[in-house]
């Protein structure tokens, strides 16, 4: 009976037990209900740097309102050459640069197109820190005439200096694809090629020098800029002569072409022999124009001909000054002479 009891008591005592442990774990899933939740504070909002607008471009912007640029960029409205002649006055001053270059995202267009023209008138070393912010800018821009003030206000920057390369050569060879884009095209390779630049700076890069050579195939102001930057190829001279020389014996591009040999002076003698024979055709054929004397003038006065090549020169020049009337007639009769 005793035992029995006992028995019974023990139950009791542990039936109580399990009440009192769930009955302390409903009050704490209750407090666990009720207790408000953790409120997180929210993240701060990223930093932005706020560009003062100087208050001198800013009264340009405003006088500028109805400037607008043509399909090559360019304006006349007076209030872009006051601009421009701003920044020329004051072409080492980063912080009007900075206040130009961050007005290339303003909603108006004539704002942008003066900010562009802004930037044309810094010196290199100022646009530099500047160059990604205008790529950038150009290519979140949608007016296409704004489109291309604003690639060839950067045309004489330092690419390779401001770390956008690379990003430069994907966008031309992207834009060389299309027509409409031959001269945007043409202003940013040109700043893969700084020439005030490179006399104390080594020579562009192999992927720039790449990237020139190719446009050598394309047509219109993006071919002219690549047969001219080429000539700065000074580790590549061989390669450069032999690409030129295809270009003058392959089309209408001779005379820029010869040119740019002439600069190279001897290096491109070895390929001067099929130009030479080009020349020669068009003296006969009385096709000169003035681009054409000036690098007949070059190649005589820089190159060491052979005395073949003079010969020839000299016989076609003889017929080009019978031939030739008005203006070029003292040209021709000038070359005639130094031959």
């Amino acid at each position: 009976m005793l035992k029995t009891l006992n028995t019974l008591m023990s139950l009791a005592c542990l039936a109580l037990l399990i009440f009192t442990v769930g009955c302390s774990q409903d009050k704490s899933q209750d407090k666990q209900k009720i207790k408000p939740p953790k409120v997180r504070s929210a993240d701060p909002a990223p930093k932005v740097a706020v560009v003062p607008r100087d208050p001198r471009i800013a009264e340009l912007f405003t006088a500028g309102k109805d400037c607008s640029w043509n399909e090559s960029g360019f304006t006349s409205c007076e209030a872009a050459k006051k601009i421009k002649k701003l920044a020329f006055q004051n072409q080492s001053d980063d912080k009007l640069a900075a206040s130009c270059v961050s007005a290339l995202r303003d909603p108006k267009p004539s704002t942008r197109g003066l900010a562009a023209t802004c930037m044309n008138g810094f010196n290199d070393r100022t646009r530099i820190p500047h160059l990604a912010a205008g790529l950038d800018a150009f290519e979140a821009e949608k007016e296409p005439t704004i489109r291309v003030a604003i690639a060839c206000a950067f045309s004489s920057g330092n690419a390779r200096e401001s770390g956008v390369e690379e990003r430069v050569i994907a966008l031309v060879r992207k834009l060389a694809a299309e027509p409409q884009d031959n001269r945007v095209a043409a202003c940013l390779l040109d700043s893969m090629f700084p020439q005030y630049l490179l006399q104390a700076t080594k020579p562009p890069s192999k992927a720039a020098g790449d990237v020139a050579l190719e446009m050598l195939s394309k047509a219109g102001s993006l071919k002219a800029r690549a047969i001219e930057v080429v000539g700065l190829l000074s580790d590549r001279k061989p390669e450069v002569c032999a690409a030129l020389a295809k270009v003058a014996t392959s089309g209408d591009s001779w005379a820029p072409a010869l040119d740019t040999m002439a600069n190279l002076r001897d290096a491109c003698l070895a390929n001067l022999d099929p130009v030479i024979d080009v020349v020669v055709q068009a003296m006969n054929e009385n096709k000169y124009n003035t681009w054409q004397y000036q690098a007949t003038r070059k190649l005589i006065r820089n190159v060491p001909l052979t005395k073949a090549q003079v010969k020839k020169l000299a016989r076609a020049s003889k017929k080009l000054v019978r031939q030739v009337k008005g203006v070029f007639k003292d040209s021709a009769k000038e070359i005639n002479a130094s031959l």
